[in-house]
This record gives structure tokens, C-alpha cells and sequence, in this order.
């Protein structure tokens, strides 16, 4: 498939994640998502409000997350001119700026040899779920993976990876699980997210060691195209230096209950 500009932001805008038990709410220009209880953070919002329905979609945002009696909305705007009137809507309402993030696109070409140091495997077992649960509240403050809930993170990794539509894994060293990523399969779309690194592990090659890993299962897999979001202080200056092209920036909001 020929990747121009239009197909790749077109692609971008279909990756909305939606894990199993997320409950769903429209609000105008889009959907407000609450997601699981093991996640750091619950709500989210997808869209953006047709011009002169700003305020009412925010209104109808936070009287959904009042009454799930949750903390807050986050709303992911891309950093476009049209959407300039909705993002000063958001900071009238007290919102801040969570976090910028470059949305990158890479198209295959050679990958670097894997590393001799870093072992990058994709999760099968306990051991690999445990790794991984570890990994996610260190860097993203997920709460502890709970014992009840390992079995079933195993099965669907398992599941995932024997299906060919996505998976997780963990790169070693020295025997400890220090680095975490996904990987998840639209047609020929590889999503790549979840990319992270234990604070000690850094500055060693592991975030690379994994995304490359991640690549080269996803090319066995079919893809064409590889999308990530990488946060503009941390893994986006790497993700360019690994040949991922910029395709514009979004910009997620806070905004307090």
C-alpha cells in the first residue's frame, strides 16, 4: 500500500484503544471511555466537537466522569489551527497539558541486529506477566498487577501472539525484566505503544532493543506501516533517530472533575 500523507493521518485517527470492560459514552464530536480499574488513569475522551459545540462537550465530559467519581477527563487534541478554539475551551476549564507527543510513521526498511545484551521476548507465562506488571507501575503508576488478574493477562497475550494480532514484551537483562512494549495489528498497521524502561535500565539500549523486536515481528506479521506516539522530551527523539517520520504532534489535556 502506497503510505502518502492523507492514508497515514487517516490510520492515525482509527487507533483509539478500547480494552475489554471499557464502558463507552458519546459525547458530541466524539466518545468519552471509561476504562478498567486497573489502569492509572480511567477516563479518557476521543474527538474533537464540531465548532460552537466546545462547551457543551466538555460539559457532557465531566458530568459523565462526576458520576463515574472519578478525578478527571484527559482529551487528546491534535495540535492543528482548527482545533486551536477547543484547546483554549479546555484551559478556560482549568485543563493543563498531561503530556505532547510527536505521532511518528516508519515504513520497512533494515533493522539493526538484535543486541547481544538485551533479550527481548514477547509474554507467555507468569513470569513474563509479572515482569511486565512490574515494568507498567513503575512507569506509567498503574497500581500492582493483582494475583487474580495474571492468569488472564497470560491467556490473552497467549492468544494475541498465537492469533497474530498483537503482543507484549519484556526485554532482560541480567535476568530482570527492566523494559516493556506492544504491539497491536490493524490489516497492515502495526501500533506500536506501551514502550517504557526501568528508571536503573536506562540509557542502555533496551527501549531500542524492544522497539526493534517489536518491528520485526510485526513485518513477519504483514505490516506495511508502523504508528507510534512518542512523548516529545523521552522516546521520540529515538524513534526518529530509528527512521520514524513526524506526522504532526497531539497534545492531551487534563482536565479536573
Amino acid at each position: 500500500m502506497d503510505w502518502d500523507d492523507a492514508a497515514v493521518d487517516a490510520a492515525f485517527a482509527e487507533w483509539v484503544w478500547i480494552p475489554e470492560g471499557t464502558q463507552v459514552h458519546e459525547v458530541p464530536g466524539g466518545h468519552l471511555l471509561v476504562r478498567p480499574a486497573y489502569l492509572h488513569h480511567r477516563t479518557f475522551t476521543t474527538g474533537t466537537p464540531p465548532r460552537g459545540q466546545e462547551e457543551r462537550a466538555v460539559d457532557a465530559a465531566l458530568a459523565l466522569v462526576r458520576e463515574h467519581g472519578l478525578p478527571s477527563v484527559r482529551w487528546a487534541v491534535g495540535e492543528r489551527p482548527e482545533n486551536a478554539e477547543f484547546a483554549a475551551a479546555l484551559e478556560r476549564r482549568g485543563a493543563t497539558v498531561f503530556e505532547t507527543l510527536d505521532r511518528l510513521a516508519w515504513e520497512p526498511r533494515e533493522l539493526p541486529a538484535p543486541r547481544p545484551d538485551v533479550l527481548v521476548l514477547p509474554v507467555r507465562d507468569e513470569v513474563g506477566a509479572r515482569a511486565l506488571g512490574r515494568v507498567d507501575e513503575v512507569a506509567f503508576g498503574d497500581p500492582p498487577l493483582e494475583e487474580g488478574r495474571i492468569p488472564g493477562l497470560v491467556e490473552e497475550c497467549v492468544a494475541e501472539l498465537s492469533d497474530r494480532v498483537g503482543a507484549r514484551f519484556v526485554a532482560w537483562t541480567d535476568g530482570e525484566g527492566v523494559g516493556t512494549g506492544g504491539l497491536s495489528m490493524a490489516g497492515e498497521v502495526a501500533r506500536l505503544w506501551g514502550g517504557a524502561t526501568l528508571p536503573h535500565a536506562r540509557r542502555r539500549g533496551v527501549y531500542s532493543a524492544v522497539l526493534a523486536e517489536r518491528l520485526r515481528v510485526a513485518l513477519g506479521w504483514g505490516a506495511t506501516l508502523a504508528l507510534v506516539k512518542g512523548r516529545i522530551e523521552t522516546s521520540a527523539p529515538i524513534l526518529r533517530r530509528f527512521g520514524f517520520r513526524p506526522h504532526g504532534r497531539e497534545v492531551t489535556y487534563d482536565l479536573p472533575a
